[in-house]
């Protein structure tokens, strides 16, 4: 089954003087914390960057790709992402793995509103084309 997802890309960087890209080509991104009261163009960047979920660092350019990947086990990759990352361990209570799997299911939803091949930015709460 083909589903939408969010990933890393290197198209379009430059576009803003302040665009980053420390991903790996092609990575799943997801979104990250953000700073409590940052700009979006603020020094941080984390109101204009994704995090890939391999390497844990950012990019303010990502696209759209079909993967051969169901809810669950894209769900799966998220949560052993965040495991990596230190956010889960084997005492982490039922709700709080709740939001994780919740996330992971907003950011499908988002990518169906997106066509194939869109280069995306986040610019805080929005996610648009490039």
């Amino acid at each position: 089954m083909k589903m939408k997802v969010f990933v890393a890309t290197k198209e379009k960087q430059g576009v803003r003087n302040n665009d980053f890209n420390f991903t790996n080509e092609g990575e799943l991104v997801k979104l990250g914390f953000e700073c409590d009261g940052e700009s979006v163009d603020g020094e941080c960047g984390c109101k204009r960057g994704v995090c890939g979920i391999d390497t844990h660092k950012a990019t303010t350019t990502f696209t759209i790709e079909d993967r051969d990947n169901t809810e669950k086990e894209y769900i799966e990759l998220m949560l052993e992402s965040e495991k990596k990352a230190g956010w889960i361990n084997k005492d982490t209570d039922k709700e709080t793995l709740k939001e994780f799997e919740d996330s992971a299911k907003y950011l499908l939803e988002l990518a169906c509103g997106f066509n194939v091949g869109d280069i995306l930015e986040r610019r805080g709460a929005k996610i648009q084309v490039r």
